[in-house]
């Protein structure tokens, strides 16, 4: 064709027609079908054996053991709590584990009744599961509500008759119900089954020591010692008794250890202030006394007997 040719056509021959080698077209089709293989193996291994998808990722349930174990509650709370949220209930493998850890969590914090939602949702899932009705029991206690914290207690020792944690709360719910054997025996299985909890030892030697058990309430504080040497109230305690058997020198040892662990321990200075004025010491006694009134300006008992050692003194 000659003569003037249009721009159309002018641009239509300029630009050559580029063929692809069949190489680049063969790793083309190649890179889809593995691309294509990698989706259907992805979206199948996601899946569940019952059809459904999970709504939390590999990585999400690899942390979930950390926010279990968090130290920091509040983090963990909320980031519990998004998991939750963003999934929904049901879409998560280990969901009573979380929920059960989130109660207990939410109850450190004081957060009572979102607690025990979780509790009660976390029993709905896994009615085997331990601790839970233990701390529904201390959540019920919070509530006020004795009678159902004692039954909750109960069912976490049907569920793990082993728990000393929820026999020491059961023992120290019926103690102070005025039940004192049925306390003692609470706490005694506590001991049998955790000798290294120091909580039973201490509350069953106040059992004692409010009957007038003297040596069996020594020998329970003698073993928390054993467990926890550093422990202050139960060097208190030992002293107070000490103190009752006249045997005054071991009594102050053990009150000034409880106080060199714990210097404002006003009852510790109370009891020790009892001791010094019984031998004498009444200088030592009033400053003791003194000093629990500092700590503890309600504590009635040190004010009355600073009062009553300032006047033998005038």
């Amino acid at each position: 064709m000659t003569g003037k040719r249009s721009k159309r056509e002018i641009t239509a021959e300029a630009v050559p027609v580029v063929q692809i080698p069949w190489a680049y077209r063969a790793m083309f089709d190649l890179s889809l079908t593995f691309l294509l293989i990698a989706i259907a193996a992805g979206f199948y291994f996601s899946v569940s054996r019952d059809g459904s998808i999970p709504g939390i990722s590999i990585r999400e349930q690899d942390e979930i053991p950390s926010l279990i174990q968090n130290r920091n509650h509040g983090q963990g709370i909320e980031q519990m709590r998004l998991l939750l949220r963003i999934h929904g209930a049901g879409a998560i493998a280990n969901e009573a584990e979380l929920r059960g850890k989130l109660g207990e969590f939410l109850l450190e914090n004081g957060d009572v009744d979102e607690a025990i939602e979780h509790l009660l949702r976390t029993i709905e899932l896994n009615p085997q599961a331990i601790d839970v009705h233990n701390n529904l029991g201390v959540a019920c206690l919070k509530k006020n509500d004795p009678a159902k914290a004692a039954h909750e207690f109960q069912q976490e020792l049907r569920v793990n008759p082993g728990s000393a944690l929820a026999s020491t709360n059961l023992g120290s719910l019926l103690a102070n119900q005025g039940q004192l054997d049925d306390a003692v025996e609470c706490f005694t299985h506590a001991i049998r089954c955790d000798p290294r909890k120091i909580a039973p030892h201490l509350s069953v030697s106040k059992i004692f020591w409010q009957q007038e058990k003297l040596d069996l309430a020594a020998d329970h504080l003698k073993k928390a010692l054993h467990i926890e040497p550093q422990n202050a109230q139960a060097h208190n305690n030992l002293g107070n008794i000490y103190r009752q058997q006249e045997k005054l020198t071991l009594a102050v040892d053990h009150m000034n250890h409880a106080l060199k662990i714990n210097p404002r321990y006003a009852i510790a200075h109370n009891n020790i202030g009892l001791v010094l004025q019984q031998q004498g010491h009444l200088d030592e006694a009033i400053r003791h006394f003194t000093q629990a009134v500092e700590i503890a300006p309600a504590f009635g008992e040190a004010r009355h007997n600073l009062t009553t050692a300032v006047q033998s003194r005038q």
